[in-house]
């Protein structure tokens, strides 16, 4: 192998790195707000395949009933009511699957 064929090679399978814009867009395109109908909490919501829905938090979600501290200071684990609403939300087409 010649020196030119050895950098082609590395040229052709060396992918240009994602631009900070680019892993920006990755990371938060598609989300749609959602609020909760029980307690209207705010969750930013995509649907990116009919398996996989991301839900991320914008704020502690201390205004969740559900979601508050115990007296020994845990945290509930979920909230059947956003997963609900969530579910309403990409029933009635408000989260559209597949990136935006």
């Amino acid at each position: 192998m010649t020196a030119g064929e050895s950098s082609r090679s590395v040229r052709e399978t060396t992918r240009e790195r994602p631009s900070w814009t680019d892993r920006d867009e990755q990371l938060h395109a598609g989300f749609r707000d959602v609020a909760c109908r029980y307690c209207g909490i705010t969750v930013l919501v995509r649907k990116m395949s009919p398996a996989q829905t991301s839900v991320q938090w914008t704020d502690d979600g201390s205004a969740c009933p559900h979601l508050t501290r115990d007296a020994g200071g845990t945290p509930g684990e979920s909230c059947p009511e956003l997963k609900s609403t969530v579910l309403a939300a990409v029933e009635a087409g408000l989260v559209p699957p597949g990136p935006a």
